[in-house]
């Protein structure tokens, strides 16, 4: 890979993650302009877990969403690759190795007639043609 290759991947990297860097600081500032709202887990019916961020100071509030975001940013990628390589497993599994065995199949059926037909097609094709011969 040449120097200018490397440049262009190296400045289409950075501008990615320049502009997941903007999303991220663009959704924690909408997150943070928004009312604060408690947050509630609820396990049958019972609740958990009541959480109320209004009283947090805002140094905290940015901290948690940066987190969830950049954790966002790190778990999706790895369950896209996670999914491509299940498709590719399921796809390797049900279709390629199916196909080989019926291959195999084809093949060893056939063989007896591939065993008359390659020395048959070995003596019928042309023989090579001699090397001109080099001019004095």
């Amino acid at each position: 890979m040449n120097t200018r290759t490397r440049r262009r991947i190296t400045w289409g990297l950075a501008g990615i993650a320049l502009l997941s860097l903007l999303t991220g600081l663009a959704a924690a500032l909408w997150l943070l302009t928004q009312e604060p709202t408690t947050l509630r887990l609820v396990v049958d019916g019972t609740e958990v877990v009541g959480i109320d961020p209004s009283g947090w100071p805002l140094l905290v509030r940015v901290a948690v969403v940066v987190t969830l975001t950049l954790g966002a940013l790190l778990v999706v990628p790895v369950l896209l690759l996670v999914g491509v390589v299940v498709a590719l497993l399921v796809l390797v599994c049900g279709v390629v190795l199916p196909l080989g065995v019926v291959l195999l199949v084809f093949v060893l059926v056939l063989s007896p007639l591939l065993l008359f037909i390659v020395p048959v097609w070995w003596l019928l094709r042309r023989p090579p043609t001699p090397p001109a011969a080099p001019a004095p």
